[in-house]
């Protein structure tokens, strides 16, 4: 994963992202769409993942269905984005 120096509030400083293969097949993962940016991963059935990638990057995931073949699925990695709880006392 690769990013470069941004300042604060830039919106290409990277998020923290969570995605969960909740299927029964391998799934390949990719981010299809930002520049300069490399992630690709195999990912197996139950298997959990968090990663860094820019806010307008598309999570790309390849699975393959006997019936349908090749399958893609795009989301925006901003539905993937983890969100920091914070607790009043």
């Amino acid at each position: 994963m690769h990013f470069s120096n941004s300042a604060p509030g830039d919106s290409s400083l990277p998020i923290l992202c969570y995605y969960i293969n909740d299927t029964n097949q391998l799934q390949l993962i990719r981010i299809g769409n930002a520049s300069n940016w490399l992630l690709e991963r195999i990912i197996f059935p139950g298997q959990r993942f968090m990663f860094d990638t820019l806010p307008d990057a598309l999570l790309e995931i390849y699975s393959h269905s006997v019936s349908e073949g090749l399958l893609l699925t795009r989301i925006p990695c901003q539905r993937l984005r983890v969100q920091e709880k914070t607790h009043v006392l």
